[in-house]
């Protein structure tokens, strides 16, 4: 896992806005936060809206799920791929 992080085209530099909500099941959280970094594949720096559900059981996490939108802060400077996620709209 560690060769990924390495590898990974977005370096993290800090977490922020973060907020922790419990839910109905108490071994379940869901947190909100913003990633900032900078993107390897542009050199941009980018502040990326995120949230990860977590389910810890005994003190280990057994489920990690991450939500967070990543095409824009990977994709070459000048490609514009925003009609190519919206069906029935023409470029």
């Amino acid at each position: 896992m560690e060769a990924n992080w390495e590898t990974n085209p977005l370096h993290y530099k800090a977490y922020r806005n973060v907020v922790i909500h419990e839910t109905a099941d108490p071994e379940v959280i869901v947190v909100e936060q913003d990633i900032t970094g900078t993107a390897a594949t542009t050199g941009r720096d980018f502040t990326l809206p995120n949230i990860v559900v977590l389910r810890v059981r005994d003190g280990q996490i057994v489920h990690f799920r991450d939500y967070g939108t990543l095409w824009p802060w990977l994709k070459p400077p000048g490609v514009n791929y925003r009609h190519s996620f919206l069906p029935n709209r023409k470029a």
